[in-house]
Order: C-alpha cells, then structure tokens, then sequence
C-alpha cells in the first residue's frame, strides 16, 4: 500500500514474472486528494480526473483533463503539479477549462478573460454582473492558432505569442442600453425584454419612456361611448337649465318699435316679438 499523498493505480505496477518489488507510488497532484495511498478524489466538485501512462509506459497515473467555469485548469508536463484555480477578481471563465493534447501548459490567463473596463464588475469565478444601463451578452469568439497572451501590467506593446493553441470559446462583451431600459445585472425595466431589453412583450408596444399595453378596439370603443355620454349630459343639463329659468325670471319689456313686427317663428306667424318668450308659444313651438 502506498503512503499518504502518493497513490497508485496498476495493480501490478512493480511486478515482474510473478514477483512483485516495492510498489512505485505516484505523488499525489496537488488538485487531488490521495489519503492512505487510495485513488485520488478531485478537491473540486465537476472537475475531470483521467488515467494516463508515463513516458515510459510502466506506470499509469491520473491527470486533471477538465475543470467547471470559474476555474483555470493549472498543467505542467509534472503530473504532481495538476491542479485548478479559481478566477480573480477582475477576471472570469464561463466555460469549462478543457486541457487538449496539443498543449503543452496551462496557466490562469489560458482561460481566465480579463474583465471588461466599463460596465460590468467580474468577482471572480464565472461571476459576471452588468451594471445599470449596460447589458452583458456571451458570444463564441472565432477560434485563433496562437492565443495573444498578456500578463497584469503589460502595456499593448508587450503583448507575446502564447504556445497555447486555443479553440472558439466564449467571452462576455457588454453594451450600453439607451431609453433606460436596462437595470442591474440583465434585467429589463418599463416592461421591456429581450436583448439589450430592446423588445417589448406580447400586447405592449414602444414609446419613449418604455414598453406600454395596447388598448384593444373594445377598449377603445368604450371609451368614446363614456366620452359621448358625458358630453350628451352636458348638453341635456344646460337644456333643462335655459327652460327653466323662463319660467322663473320675468320676461324683459321690448322696445316699442318691435312690438308690432311680424314674421315666421318656426311655421308660426307671429305677429309680436313679445309673443315668441311667451311660455305658451314655446311649448306650442315646442
């Protein structure tokens, strides 16, 4: 059996023609655990551990393949040296970190992206979070055979050529929004959706402060209906309060020029302008 923090897997590692010598034991990667020399358990949940065989080819090992978004998968050609990391502050993975056959190393700025400098705050791990007015959008970006790689403090002009070759992966970009329509962290406000929280949902439409429901024809129709009424009732109550008031209030004494005028009052022939604020004529006219 071997010791604590080595580990072995071949069962027969060490034995030839039917005897066995002292096991070869492994030492354990630092991203495992190897306690009394049993198989290495991931210290990271979701991380992917596999058998590989040293040069050799006498002796099977495990070697960290694969690790969840948050995390840079850390590989030397030292099998003891695999282990994981997760992003800093100011940096972000939101992919699995995958070790390919073509690498030779890894290391943290292979999968860990820099933050972008407006609009977002990168906590570290796979933790984006857009600010106010601004909206996060993942996209693949097109697959590279070199990765440009830049270390913290590096100016545009030092940028070196990385051994790395680097798939499509996928990075977060973020754009500003406009009409207000964005909060914190990818939500909508004013009852907008979609991307850039430009769109609006089903029944809503667009103006200039947000999203606002549309009145249906019903809707509409009701309206002028209470519309009409009102201005109807107005018009019947101003009526009723002209007629009444002939009643009450004395008729004015026309001048005596016009007292003997006559003419046609609505197929009447009056022979006295008096006559026509006469309540009898006017519920005659009437």
């Amino acid at each position: 059996m071997c010791e604590a923090a080595t580990y072995s897997l071949d069962s027969i590692s060490g034995c030839q023609d039917k005897v066995c010598a002292v096991r070869e034991c492994s030492t354990c990667p630092q991203g495992a655990d190897c306690q009394k020399g049993f198989l290495p358990l991931p210290k990271q949940k979701d991380a992917t551990w596999l058998m590989a065989s040293v040069s050799s080819g006498q002796e099977v090992i495990q070697r960290l393949t694969s690790c969840p978004p948050g995390f840079a998968l850390i590989r030397t050609p030292l099998p003891a040296s695999d282990t994981f990391e997760k992003c800093p502050a100011g940096k972000y993975n939101i992919e699995r970190a995958v070790w390919r056959q073509e690498n030779k190393r890894t290391q943290m700025d292979d999968y860990c992206r820099n933050c972008p400098k407006v609009g977002i705050n990168c906590p570290g791990g796979d933790v984006v979070i857009a600010h106010d007015g601004w909206f996060a959008i993942r996209e693949l970006r097109v697959a590279s055979t070199n990765l440009t790689r830049r270390s913290q403090g590096d100016s545009e002009a030092n940028r070196s050529n990385a051994t790395l070759m680097t798939p499509e992966h996928m990075i977060v970009k973020v754009y500003e929004c406009s009409l207000d329509a964005c909060g914190t962290n990818n939500t909508c406000k004013h009852n907008c959706t979609g991307i850039l929280c430009g769109l609006c949902p089903s029944g809503y439409a667009h103006e200039s402060n947000g999203c606002k429901r549309c009145e249906t024809n019903a809707q509409t129709i009701a309206a002028w209906k209470r519309v009409l009424f009102i201005v109807f009732s107005v018009v019947y109550v101003l009526v009723l309060y002209v007629v009444g008031w002939i009643y009450i209030v004395p008729l004015p004494q026309l001048p005596k020029r016009f007292r003997s005028v006559s003419f046609q009052w609505m197929g009447e022939k009056v022979s006295n302008a008096q006559e026509i604020f006469n309540p009898n004529f006017l519920k005659m006219a009437l």
